[in-house]
């Protein structure tokens, strides 16, 4: 497991490459920062990196439903809820 530091990056990356997409992970990858050598599959860390991305990523589908609602008078309304647009 890493250490609470290591978890606040790991998890802050997570949430930056979730939104931004894969071009921003592949960026990070390139800036050699030691702080993201988690983001190297060898890395001990990768498995909790890519664990926190699946999750996120849950939590943003779920966010993105859309709700199906039929009113007495017979007709159907639709709703999409994103705070992604």
């Amino acid at each position: 497991m890493p250490s609470a530091q290591e978890a606040l990056i790991i998890e802050k990356m997570a949430q930056y490459a979730v939104k931004n997409g894969d071009e921003f992970e592949g960026l990070a990858k390139t800036k050699g920062d030691l702080r993201f050598v988690f983001l190297q599959s060898s890395h001990p860390l990768h498995w909790y990196y890519l664990n926190c991305k699946q999750r996120l990523k849950a939590t943003v589908a779920s966010s993105n439903f859309v709700a199906y609602k039929s009113s007495s008078s017979g007709s159907t309304s639709f709703s999409h809820n994103s705070k992604y647009g």
